[in-house]
């Protein structure tokens, strides 16, 4: 899955996740590579979709 969040929201959450940046859009945005596995725990997720919304409302 990717997605496409500012620079500021990337910098925040590379703080507690693992995660590829995939390409560089412009000066202000880039594509992440978002990979989780069978194993990878339903609160893992929902913990970065989370803390993904609350960084990107905090960059507004």
């Amino acid at each position: 899955m990717f997605s496409v969040p500012p620079v500021p929201v990337i910098s925040e959450l590379e703080k507690k996740y693992s995660f590829s940046v995939w390409k560089k859009i412009d000066e202000n945005n880039a594509a992440l590579l978002l990979i989780t596995s069978w194993p990878t725990p339903e609160n893992q997720v929902d913990d970065f979709i989370a803390d993904l919304c609350k960084s990107s409302e905090a960059s507004k």
